[in-house]
């Protein structure tokens, strides 16, 4: 966390003097950069689980997950309505315990390192600045190069529509499949929006609905999603997003289609990122 920290400190004094970009700046869901502009993101976050069990022997536990993420994401406009990017994952400080009143306590300190690399590709269906509505589709792959997780494949559907010079709206559809029948096959539904508080001081204000299927050793569940980000404009080209995130889900372990364990949990996630755009 302290190396992310410095890097974000040496990005904000190196890239802060410079100005102008394209009014496509990639803050809004809808957005496909110009052909030939580009830009670099970092973010890092820290994620915080706290949930409650029952087990299948009604024995009442806990689980704690803490870990922090960083991301490294560059976003480049390949042809006009066209856009790329690519994103390298890294975790640290990865722990998690689960313990039971009368049992014993489970401790893990998995996944920490390089995360999947994620390649994506999206395409400005409807693109025009004169254009209140805009509509983007796009398409994710995230190949298992780590070995912690699943490779994955995530087609979307993004919409935005401006209702005057400082709001805009935003939805969007997207299904994730996942390349191991460990882990479940899910789809979202978000709705969104973004308010310019001043010139330079924008609130975007979230909320989805997953549907997350089952598999082996889940039932299928659901995850609600409530996200609250500011994007701060220190000039044309550089910004940063600090956020807070928060989700509420339940689920049903089971085995051989009984059930193991049953859990209700709750995620908050903070977050600070930096984004600067080239031209």
């Amino acid at each position: 966390m302290k190396k992310i920290s410095f890097f974000l400190a040496i990005f904000t004094f190196v890239f802060s003097s410079f100005s102008y970009a394209d009014d496509k700046n990639g803050n809004f869901p809808t957005d496909i950069l110009a052909a030939g502009n580009s830009y670099f993101y970092a973010d890092a976050f820290v994620y915080s689980e706290n949930s409650n069990l029952l087990n299948h022997t009604n024995e009442i536990g806990k689980f704690k997950r803490n870990y922090t993420d960083e991301n490294f994401i560059a976003r480049y406009g390949l042809y006009q309505n066209i856009d790329v990017s690519f994103g390298v994952p890294i975790f640290s400080d990865y722990k998690s315990r689960t313990f039971y009143t009368n049992g014993p306590t489970f401790i893990s300190n998995k996944r920490e390192g390089l995360g999947n690399l994620a390649f994506s590709g999206s395409y400005g269906i409807i693109n025009e600045k004169t254009n209140p509505l805009s509509l983007k589709i796009s398409l994710t792959g995230t190949p298992n190069n780590s070995g912690n997780e699943t490779g994955s494949v995530k087609p979307s559907l993004d919409a935005g529509y401006q209702l005057n010079e400082r709001a805009r709206l935003y939805s969007g559809f997207s299904l994730t499949y996942t390349t191991n029948d460990n882990y479940a096959n899910y789809n979202t539904v978000k709705f969104g929006w973004q308010y310019d508080i001043i010139k330079n001081l924008t609130i975007d204000v979230m909320a989805n609905h997953s549907r997350i299927n089952s598999v082996n050793a889940y039932k299928s569940y659901d995850e609600n999603n409530i996200v609250v980000k500011f994007i701060y404009g220190i000039n044309d080209r550089l910004y940063v997003l600090p956020s807070f995130e928060n989700v509420w889900h339940s689920d049903i372990a089971s085995k051989n289609n009984l059930i193991t364990n049953q859990s209700t949990s709750q995620i908050r996630l903070y977050s600070i990122a930096l984004k600067y755009l080239f031209n």
